[in-house]
């Protein structure tokens, strides 16, 4: 009887550790000392001085380490509802995050709003890295779209030279007959000066190895061969891009970024 007894108040006495090292995390969340993504070699040195902490060590159960780690998720949990928050404010305030928008830029907005407020710190660091990565998305992918547009140009444009009647030859000047194509589809919608230009010279120097047949043919083979080549590195490259690597590399990046906005 007295050994259960004895059990039954350390439980409690462990019990009321557990509490008291959560109140001590609470606080220094309150201070905003604690977040969503602070680490626990971070934040030892501080808890590591305090009684409550000091009282857990050498006690059966969760340890301090582990009440930070379900503390954190605590706090990770109203992500969802805090991204509808800060999605609502940014809307009433017209503003959008940019490739260069900077996180002190974002958090005066959110922070100085009623709504948004109480939300963690460490929450609104990872949705404003969410944003963030969204606006890099859309910025590679309209460059990519601009680039895979001025290819479409400047494909029409050289099959506008290679069907020239008549034909272009090496002797010809661009500026000389640039105005046979001025009514041209092609050249109308191809509005760079200087890639006309360019693509009309890498056109001409295309036709020179056919003022003698043997050395036409030798290009031909040859060029043959680097288009085959060109041509498998290009089915290559996406698949390579699939791999680990870019998000191993997207993971360090982001990473990173959590780390400078730590000091925030």
């Amino acid at each position: 009887m007295r050994n259960k007894k004895k059990y039954a108040k350390e439980r409690r006495s462990h019990r009321v550790n557990r509490d008291n090292f959560i109140v001590l995390l609470t606080e220094l969340h309150e201070k905003k000392k604690l977040d969503s993504t602070s680490l626990w070699a971070d934040l030892y040195p501080t808890v590591s001085k305090d009684t409550r902490y000091l009282a857990m060590l050498g006690q059966p159960g969760s340890t301090p380490l582990d009440l930070f780690k379900f503390y954190l998720e605590d706090l990770k949990s109203t992500m969802h509802d805090d991204k509808k928050m800060i999605k609502d404010v940014l809307r009433s305030a017209s503003f959008e995050v940019e490739p260069d928008t900077s996180y002190e830029k974002f958090h005066s907005i959110i922070s100085n709003h009623e709504k948004t407020k109480g939300i963690d710190k460490g929450n609104i660091k990872l949705h404003f890295l969410n944003l963030l990565e969204k606006a890099e998305a859309r910025e590679k992918e309209a460059q990519r779209a601009e680039e895979r547009k001025i290819k479409r140009k400047e494909t029409a444009f050289k099959h506008m030279l290679k069907d020239a009647n008549p034909p272009i030859t090496t002797k010809d000047e661009w500026s000389q007959i640039v105005v046979r194509f001025e009514t041209d589809p092609a050249f109308v919608a191809f509005s760079d000066e200087h890639s006309k230009s360019r693509l009309f010279k890498d056109f001409v120097a295309s036709l020179e190895p056919e003022s003698n047949s043997e050395d036409y043919e030798k290009h031909k083979k040859k060029r043959h061969k680097k288009d085959k080549k060109h041509k498998y590195r290009s089915k290559r490259s996406p698949s390579y891009n699939m791999t680990g690597s870019s998000d191993d590399d997207r993971k360090k990046r982001r990473n990173k970024l959590l780390e400078e906005l730590s000091r925030h």
